[in-house]
């Protein structure tokens, strides 16, 4: 029992909430591409998420271009807050508005969003999503658990 508690009172102190000059510096551009597999081979993926205005804003795009489909979402966010435990900064992002357009063939589909909020996990030059993102990511994008790479390192 008493290990377990000081294990939990350590881990508490190494948590810090980020503020002023900790986020002033932009954490840059995180971005991931990849090809679609099996029948999917020629479709291009990008997906990049994009810090600004001192990392009180953030931008997601995701581009999808294939054959007979394509496929875009551009969203914003609000920064909420960062900690840092570590080296792994994590960052709540909320109020996420967006649009989504998709085409397949000659079948359009358009969607926008609003109130999302989405959790990203910054470690040095890494930025993993997956655990808390809007329900159109996982529903009509299929993105599961992501690390994307910093484009300026």
């Amino acid at each position: 029992k008493l290990c377990v508690s000081l294990f939990f009172v350590m881990s508490e102190s190494f948590t810090q909430e980020l503020s002023g000059a900790e986020l002033a510096q932009s954490w840059g551009t995180f971005e991931e591409k990849w090809n679609g597999t099996s029948l999917d081979k020629t479709t291009e993926y990008c997906f990049s998420l994009s810090f600004a205005e001192q990392n009180k804003t953030a931008t997601v795009h995701y581009t999808c271009k294939g054959r007979n489909k394509e496929a875009e979402l551009n969203m914003t966010f609000d920064f909420e807050k960062a900690t840092l435990e570590g080296v792994k900064k994590t960052v709540w992002l909320k109020n996420g508005t967006g649009s989504y357009q998709k085409t397949e063939g000659r079948k359009k589909f358009a969607q926008q969003s609003s109130g999302e909020n989405m959790i990203v996990f910054i470690l040095g030059p890494r930025c993993v999503f997956g655990i808390d993102m809007p329900h159109i990511m996982i529903h009509e994008l299929n993105l599961q658990k992501r690390t994307l790479a910093n484009l300026a390192q």
